[in-house]
């Protein structure tokens, strides 16, 4: 027996977005790179940051532009 779908239903397609490039977070405190504190970061919980050459953890984290 044939199905009774639409052909618009039946025929969709995943589409995939991009949001951009990942770029490179700085931080706040002393402009040098910063990392993701925790792996689950983002996801599960808000992301928070962490610096090793000061120490900082938080949330704040600055985006540097290339473009000219």
């Amino acid at each position: 027996m044939a199905s009774k779908i639409p052909p618009s239903k039946s025929n969709r397609k995943i589409r995939i977005v991009r949001r951009g490039l990942a770029r490179k977070k700085y931080c706040p405190n002393c402009l040098e790179e910063i990392y993701i504190d925790n792996p689950y970061s983002g996801w599960l919980i808000p992301e928070e940051y962490y610096c090793k050459k000061c120490g900082y953890i938080g949330k704040v984290a600055l985006e540097k532009d290339d473009f000219k």
